[in-house]
């Protein structure tokens, strides 16, 4: 169901119906969802510029959380949507367009409830039917926050680990090919909590930000790393600004002039900081910075029109509450002006695209689209057809009341059954044992991935007494994690030791 209000907007907070008559540039607002939370977290232009937005719903779905998949045309009406997932929790972060026009959606699921959560890859065709899916990690909790096309059609996939951390959560990077295989993987950790936001690529090289524990003053630095496409690390720079707070890179963007624009905050017990920066790809020398102690959130920042560069952030300072605020500074970081957008309640937005008629941003809305007088959030777009921020809009707000199924899609449905390895650690050949009798005859798909996360072996099997016999073959001594999948669905997950 669809409904359609024109409001008139000014920066102040005031609403009132009626027409144009300003002659304001046109926003196009939208929101989506159900009577749940419904929420927005990445955005990509498609060839008929339109959008595709990946983001997680509460109201649909099989599970607690699914991953929510909206595709709009290019005012951000709806056009179909899906629910996707297990039983569980499934958090879509990021989308990717892929060569043959599907979607790569990725994020995380604990589908496993025995090691907690997966990354989490899902590849779907243009209309958002899934056609395989793949998970990544160890035995224990593992995320992906954010995602990026490769030359080859592959990914890089990249947030944190704590499987076999070197003490918290370790930064975690995977590369994959189209087909969402694994070709390497990247851990780079400290004793405490270090983690990757956002990744992207250029040129040969990897570009990658987050924070990295700082063991002497047991406080995070905002990290940046530069990468070439084989993992190897050719650069890193780690930024703080005062010793006793802690500092994080949310996101980067690289600049058409070869420059990398940077976004943070510095925590502090008494005032957040948040921080802008831009810095050179050669040395990561510092260009311009930016530092704000106002209570604004910074989730994103892009180049703009004429070498501007615009952020988005989360204003607490909205009529409401809380509202979405559209930032735009020159290329030094001198303010030029800003549009706030937000209703009589609260907002986020996370991220901010450049399209080919103007910008367009996602998060979430507590002010559009409630059902039922439902006070949780909704999917939240916002369209300009303009090439540069102006302070005031004339706004079309559009709600859209999603009615997917409540039981949505089931292509991840898993009944895990409990595998014994004997003996552990194997020496030259063992055995994995199942508990249930029905699954002999059968054929398994067996994966063993090392403690990197890279795939190192793959067979199918077929079990015969309630066993499968693996053998050593060319393993090196060390810690591996065993993956089951029946008909493409893990049905069983494990550790073995190769001594």
């Amino acid at each position: 169901m669809r409904k359609l209000l024109i409001i008139l907007f000014l920066l102040k907070g005031l609403y009132s119906s009626g027409q144009n008559l300003n002659n304001w540039d046109t926003a196009w607002v939208n929101s989506f969802g159900g009577p749940s939370i419904d929420i927005g977290k990445d955005i990509k232009e498609t060839s008929d510029k339109g959008f595709i937005i990946a983001g997680t719903s509460s109201s649909f779905g099989n599970g607690n959380t699914s991953f929510y998949i909206i595709k709009t045309d290019s005012m951000g009406l709806h056009q179909w949507s899906k629910a996707i997932g297990s039983n569980y929790n499934d958090i879509a972060y990021s989308v990717d367009i892929a060569s043959d026009g599907g979607y790569f959606f990725s994020g995380i699921s604990n589908w496993n409830i025995q090691s907690g959560y997966d990354g989490y890859l899902i590849k779907t065709d243009n209309l958002g039917n899934v056609l395989w899916s793949k998970n990544y990690g160890g035995n224990d909790w593992d995320f992906i926050y954010n995602s990026c096309l490769m030359p080859d059609g592959g990914l890089l996939l990249c947030g944190e680990t704590y499987s076999d951390s070197k003490g918290g959560a370790d930064a975690y990077l995977i590369r994959t090919n189209a087909n969402g295989d694994t070709l390497w993987t990247k851990k780079i950790g400290t004793t405490g909590n270090d983690a990757f936001y956002s990744v992207e690529q250029k040129n040969n090289r990897i570009y990658v930000v987050g924070k990295t524990h700082n063991t002497l003053t047991n406080k995070s630095n905002a990290s940046i790393y530069q990468l070439d496409y084989n993992g190897n690390i050719l650069k890193q720079d780690f930024f703080s600004q005062n010793t006793a707070d802690d500092h994080e890179y949310k996101d980067l963007y690289l600049t058409g002039s070869g420059d990398v624009l940077l976004c943070g905050k510095r925590s502090s017990n008494s005032t957040p900081y948040y921080i802008l920066r831009k810095i050179d790809t050669t040395n990561f020398n510092q260009f311009n910075s930016f530092t704000s102690p106002q209570n604004i959130f910074y989730n994103c920042i892009i180049e703009g029109n004429n070498n501007d560069i615009y952020t988005l952030a989360q204003n607490v300072g909205g009529a409401g509450g809380t509202a979405v605020l559209f930032h735009r500074f020159n290329s030094t970081f001198t303010y030029l002006n800003a549009a706030n957008f937000g209703g009589i309640k609260d907002e986020d937005g996370f991220e901010i695209i450049r399209t080919s008629r103007g910008y367009a941003f996602v998060g979430w809305t507590k002010s559009y689209g409630n059902q039922n007088n439902s006070t949780d959030e909704n999917v939240y777009l916002v369209v300009f057809n303009k090439k540069d921020l102006v302070n005031d809009y004339f706004l079309i707000v559009t709600e859209f009341q999603d009615n997917l199924p409540m039981v949505g899609l089931n292509e991840n449905k898993i009944n895990l059954t409990k595998t014994i390895v004997y003996p552990n650690p194997i020496n030259t050949i063992s055995a994995i044992r199942f508990d249930e009798d029905n699954l002999d005859g059968k054929t398994i798909s067996y994966q063993l991935y090392d403690s990197q996360g890279k795939l190192v072996s793959e067979e199918n099997i077929v079990i015969t007494n309630k066993h499968i016999m693996i053998n050593r073959n060319e393993l090196n001594t060390g810690i591996y994690t065993y993956k089951l999948k029946l008909n493409s669905l893990p049905i069983s997950t494990g550790k073995l030791s190769v001594e």
